[in-house]
């Protein structure tokens, strides 16, 4: 089995199920190119395996993901190694196309924050489930960026254009019995389970 540096992959070819857990919790599992490129790796790495029947994404500690890791972008915005930057959002790109494509039923198990490119994420997932005490939103209009993981094409399909520009012009949270409302999340389950 491969080591990752910033996410877990563990198989259980018995039972059919594959689970990857983002695994920056002093980050908020937040995306940088590491993360992207390793997350790009895991889902690649399980196409071939057709002992795996199903996947299963979540994040470690008590956050799913806020999206892009802000000490990255901020090194960005003031013109920082832009090359990196474009590599690192191909990358993330190239991740989250391919778990939307993946031949496997992705579940989303979502707990904590779910924002901007952890939004992003949830929207390539199949089937998504969420805490009661998870807080789920595009955070990208707060920062004065456009969500750059495929939300603001992904996210009206989900939710309608309405809910969409709702979510991706106020950088509200949502709550999740809103989110299930929408149409954004299929069920909210006791964050203790």
């Amino acid at each position: 089995m491969v080591s990752y540096e910033c996410l877990i992959l563990e198989t259980d070819e018995e039972k059919g199920i594959a689970k990857i857990t983002l695994n920056r919790p002093d980050a908020m599992n937040s995306w940088n190119y590491q993360l992207a490129k390793e997350f790009l790796e895991a889902v690649m790495s399980l196409e071939d395996n057709r002992k795996i029947k199903a996947l299963i994404v979540t994040g470690s500690g008590p956050t799913f993901s806020t999206g892009a890791d802000l000490k990255f972008v901020k090194g960005l915005m003031m013109g920082e190694d832009l090359e990196k930057g474009k590599k690192m959002m191909e990358t993330l790109n190239e991740a989250f196309t391919a778990l939307e494509k993946t031949r496997l039923p992705v579940i989303a198990a979502v707990n904590g924050f779910a924002l901007a490119g952890g939004l992003e994420l949830i929207l390539c997932c199949d089937i998504v489930l969420v805490a009661d005490s998870a807080r789920i939103g595009d955070y990208h209009a707060k920062f004065g960026l456009i969500p750059g993981g495929g939300g603001s094409q992904r996210l009206p399909k989900k939710v309608g254009d309405q809910n969409a520009k709702y979510l991706l012009f106020t950088a509200r949270w949502v709550s999740p019995e809103e989110a299930k409302e929408m149409g954004l999340v299929y069920k909210v389950v006791s964050a203790d389970k």
